[in-house]
């Protein structure tokens, strides 16, 4: 049950500020003219699943929604049928993958590049561009103070850091 709230992103979101972590900003709309305004303001906008899970499964596998850049001039004509999220695309210097296991903090990141997907499961190289790396103190008492919140034990928290070495909780 734990697991299955704090898979939710807009929940996760809401703790992650309340834990001190900065969040893209964010927008969950039926409505294509409020969606307009949010693209227009965050032209290289990314989309993501409310929730995480499988989205259908089929001979090759199952299938499951990734992080994706919201095309110019989307067709937003299906949104009134179904919740998209938006959020801003913020620039990173570095994709964090951090995963506490009770008081165990393991933690990776790579490098990004120009041309990147949106989603660094999305990419070629992420099995062999990630790198151990000691997440700052700051990040992973913050991730800690998280994880209580939300009453998990185990979590694999998905960050970026910026040009300028903020974290951001994504």
């Amino acid at each position: 049950y734990v697991d299955r709230i704090s898979a939710n992103r807009l929940l996760q979101a809401r703790k992650a500020r309340q834990a001190g972590f900065a969040v893209p900003e964010t927008l969950v709309t039926q409505d294509a003219a409020m969606a307009r305004e949010f693209l227009s303001r965050h032209p290289r906008a990314v989309t993501k699943a409310i929730s995480y899970g499988r989205t259908s499964s089929s001979v090759e596998g199952e299938l499951f929604a990734h992080t994706s850049e919201v095309p110019a001039d989307p067709d937003l004509t299906g949104l009134e049928y179904c919740p998209s999220l938006f959020q801003e695309n913020i620039a990173k210097r570095f994709d964090w993958r951090i995963t506490l296991v009770g008081d165990r903090v393991f933690s990776a990141r790579m490098k990004c590049e120009t041309g990147d997907a949106a989603d660094w499961r999305l990419e070629s190289r992420a099995l062999t561009a990630f790198k151990a790396a000691v997440a700052p103190k700051d990040v992973t008492d913050r991730l800690r103070a998280l994880s209580a919140q939300s009453g998990i034990v185990f979590g694999a928290h998905d960050l970026i850091e910026t040009a300028k070495g903020e974290f951001v909780f994504i």
